[in-house]
């Protein structure tokens, strides 16, 4: 087997929960200044945040932007745009995040084990099991030159399928 002096690895969703890391930050820096800390404040961070992120990616904005940007939207969402000052928030919250890291289910094992040159004896995930292939029977209503037929929403049960 070769030996490595060195093991990379990418830190988030690898060994660390990030987004939980990510959502205990939120929770302390909106507590902090007295701003809603449930659920659905976060869904709108994240999805303000991963459309900022998108943004980035495609040369549209730039980091410095979007750091405070995610704050400044999520105040004029929740109606508290006046207070407090967006970069603020986001120096708390990056200040939070760095405070907090939370392991994967069996991170700690592999590290330990890594480092004792052990890591052939840790438990390998078994695969999957091949998917199963059904035959089906369809049947098509045509009324008019149109099909009734519709595409089920992106999120649920049996989500984006055809029915």
């Amino acid at each position: 087997m070769t030996r490595y002096d060195v093991v990379l690895l990418d830190a988030d969703r690898t060994l660390l929960d990030f987004e939980r890391s990510e959502r205990e930050a939120l929770r302390r820096v909106l507590k902090k200044w007295g701003l809603p800390q449930d659920d659905p404040v976060y869904g709108d961070y994240s999805k303000i945040n991963d459309a900022l992120w998108a943004a980035f990616a495609r040369g549209e904005i730039d980091q410095d932007f979007l750091v405070v940007e995610r704050f400044a939207a999520l105040l004029r969402l929740y109606g508290a745009s006046d207070s407090p000052d967006p970069a603020r928030l986001n120096r708390d919250y990056m200040e939070c995040l760095g405070q907090e890291a939370f392991l994967l289910p069996g991170a700690a094992d592999f590290c330990r084990a890594n480092a004792q040159d052990r890591t052939r004896e840790l438990p390998v995930r078994p695969a999957k099991k091949p998917r199963r292939v059904e035959e089906r029977e369809v049947f098509l209503l045509f009324h008019e030159g149109r099909v009734a037929l519709r595409r089920r929403p992106a999120k649920g049960l049996l989500a984006g399928l055809w029915e």
